[in-house]
């Protein structure tokens, strides 16, 4: 048996990569600018600088960074992308740190496992009217990339990585962050209305030969009305800052914060967000940097999100005297159990005090929880069931109604969830204000759909009329079909809960 050195394994990998890399890819070359490529005006028809994207959508913006210069190799970013109908924009950003523009270096990102490309970074050297667009190289060989991940990006977890090498002299080839930013469209979210403006400015004092450059620009142009917006926020980041410099960012003309780029959320590294919504005005809102006495500071990247307060959506649902199963059908304001007058009402119930009680079904004891309402103050814990204070999406609960009332749900819509269920028996509720059918999959689709498939055997809806409950069977790779006598039961409805058997544990994914 031959045994290799410690190390031999990863070193010749990385061998083989620099290889490939340099043997295989198409080689895409950097762009080179002592003071960078500001971030102000319209997108640079060449350098892709500037406002790339902005406009409106019923959804929502995206923007994470991290997580700092590191000795990471290769370095690796996680993402937590929400839900979409689908994606307007995305792209993903790098930065590497070259350790001077004499440096030769690569870089190769890759997003969910799809390679973005292998760039050359030859500092100073990529000058030429043939250099690459997404790569810009500022002032002492600082490096950001960007790149048009549209396509690529998923929701739920997107994990990136950036692998770089050597190519000539001293190159450092450390990683500093990766960015995503997102902008998604989804039905039933806020109208929100956006600006995503890129670059990397890179201010310095007098150096080299260069005039300094003290300040930096990001203009969001257009008229608004400030008051149509209920929130207003502003991201950015920074690299190479370092506290008590004293440098500073202003809005409309108004200070965010002095001291900023101060690595706070990394080693010479920044992710900022400020709430601008008092700071905003009717046109041409703007964002101004200054490096104070920061030799070399490095602005990237700057987005504006305002989003208005979506209308309230109700629903109303009728109970019978006696048992009911229900559950909640909307996003709620408020999802605790307590006294109203301090954590506000989960439903109003007409006529009042129409409900005596709620039970949880709690999968780990094969028992319920309860929670008592006391007339005109709200809902409490009884003895034993003190953990039971707050309602959850995709549940059922069990309610005794003491005469036949109505229940009125108030919020905003419903998203995808994913519910965790147990083996055996669970309580399920349809998070959802449109109707479900329960049928041939191929032809209506499955509302339950769940990891590992075909892991639901059966479904019952209790019948309040006659105090039974109707049952509907699933049969593997096929879809639903109801029990004997139970022919009505075709389709889940917005505020009801459900039984269900479950032959071991699963992940309900639900997807409106």
């Amino acid at each position: 048996m031959i045994v290799k050195p410690e190390g031999w394994y990863t070193a010749h990998v990385m061998a083989l990569a620099v290889f490939a890399c340099l043997f295989f890819c198409t080689p895409a070359f950097a762009c080179y600018n002592w003071h960078g490529f500001p971030m102000q005006g319209e997108e640079h028809p060449l350098f892709g600088n500037g406002t790339v994207a902005n406009g409106t959508v019923i959804g929502g913006v995206y923007y994470d960074a991290g997580h700092g210069l590191t000795e990471e190799r290769p370095y690796t970013q996680t993402f937590s992308v929400p839900a979409y109908d689908k994606v307007r924009f995305a792209h993903l950003y790098a930065h590497v740190w070259g350790g001077t523009k004499d440096h030769h270096g690569w870089l190769n990102t890759s997003l969910n496992g799809h390679s973005l490309g292998n760039f050359t970074l030859l500092g100073d050297d990529d000058v030429g009217s043939e250099c690459g667009k997404q790569v810009w190289c500022a002032s002492h060989g600082t490096y950001f990339v960007w790149y048009n991940v549209t396509d690529l990006v998923t929701a739920g977890t997107n994990i990136a990585t950036a692998t770089t090498g050597k190519l000539k002299g001293s190159f450092d080839g450390r990683v500093g962050t990766i960015e995503l930013i997102v902008v998604y469209e989804k039905a039933g979210m806020v109208e929100t209305r956006y600006w995503v403006v890129q670059g990397h400015d890179a201010l310095a004092y007098a150096d080299f030969g260069h005039a300094a450059k003290d300040y930096g620009y990001a203009y969001f142009n257009g008229v608004i009305d400030p008051n149509e917006w209920e929130s207003a926020v502003l991201y950015t980041s920074f690299m190479t800052g370092e506290s008590g410099d004293g440098d500073t960012l202003w809005f409309n003309g108004d200070v965010l914060c002095e001291d900023c780029a101060n690595a706070e959320q990394g080693n010479y590294w920044d992710f900022k967000i400020f709430d601008v919504k008092d700071n905003l005005t009717t046109s041409d809102n703007y964002a101004k940097y200054w490096r104070g006495g920061d030799y070399y500071a490095h602005w990237l990247n700057t987005v504006l999100v305002l989003s208005k307060e979506p209308e309230p959506t109700v629903k109303n649902i009728d109970l019978n005297q006696g048992w009911n199963i229900i559950s909640v059908p909307l996003n709620l304001s408020s999802w605790v159990l307590g006294e109203e007058a301090v954590v506000g009402c989960p439903f109003d119930v007409t006529p009042t005090n129409s409900l005596a009680s709620i039970y949880r079904y709690n999968t780990t004891s094969d028992t319920f929880d309860k929670c008592d309402y006391f007339d005109d103050w709200g809902w409490a814990p009884a003895t034993g069931s003190e953990s039971f204070a707050t309602l959850e999406p995709g549940r059922g609960y069990w309610v005794m109604a003491k005469s036949d009332c109505n229940l009125t749900f108030t919020g905003t819509a419903p998203s995808d969830i994913n519910v965790a269920l147990d083996a055996d028996w669970n309580i399920i509720g349809w998070y959802s204000l449109e109707e479900a059918l329960l049928g041939e999959e191929s032809v209506v689709g499955n509302p339950l759909n769940v990891t590992p498939k075909n892991s639901l055997t059966s479904i019952y809806r209790y019948n309040v009329s006659t105090e039974q409950f109707d049952k509907c069977d699933h049969f593997d790779d096929w879809g639903w079909w109801p029990a004997t006598g139970s022919g009505t039961f075709t389709e889940l409805k917005p505020g009801r809960g459900y039984w269900v058997w479950a032959e071991n544990g699963c992940a309900w994914r639900h997807r409106l």
